[in-house]
């Protein structure tokens, strides 16, 4: 654990996960209106994709950092005490 959820690590909120849908479409008075068409729509889908992969990733790098950290201040308790 790295001490920060991961909802906050991503900047997940009620905006940020229906931001493509919001780019795709908009409701005007009950009726959708399309504003991008479906290619651009796949293709923010694409990079909202891509995006979620880096931050995997960078999730995956903090963890196995701060494995590493704690197992720095062991050994430095270790040695401190012996």
């Amino acid at each position: 654990m790295i001490g920060i959820e991961l909802i906050h690590l991503l900047g997940l909120n009620e905006q940020n996960v229906f931001n493509v849908l919001d780019h795709c479409t908009t409701n005007n008075f009950g009726q959708g209106s399309i504003i991008l068409s479906e290619t651009q729509c796949a293709h923010e889908l694409e990079k909202s994709r891509l995006l979620l992969l880096e931050r995997d990733k960078e999730v995956d790098y903090l963890k196995n950092e701060n494995q590493h950290l704690q197992k720095m201040i062991e050994l430095l308790k270790t040695q401190s005490i012996g």
